[in-house]
């Protein structure tokens, strides 16, 4: 695979850090988990208040599992981070 060190297609490598961090960021996971649970459950609570019948499940409902696991990921280091806080 050809090489994109030179030419203008290329990213400046702080760009790249910048990047990593805001994606990696524990606090922005976190909140990206509560707002697809929070904004999904409403649509999810309005399908069984409507009746639920077998098969009928659509997106939000994937979005809750994708918030939960979102807020999962998030979880481990953010406890660490507090348990280095009380010592």
């Amino acid at each position: 695979m050809p090489s994109l060190e030179g030419s203008k297609l290329a990213a400046p490598p702080e760009a790249g850090r910048r990047l990593r961090a805001i994606v990696n960021n524990h606090w922005l996971n976190l909140a990206a988990g509560l707002m697809m649970i929070i904004v999904s459950l409403d649509e999810v609570l309005a399908t069984f208040s409507g009746g639920l019948q077998l098969g009928e499940m659509d997106a939000n409902h994937g979005i809750v599992v994708a918030g939960l696991l979102h807020i999962l990921k998030a979880l481990p280091d953010l406890l660490e981070g507090l348990e280095h806080l009380e010592r």
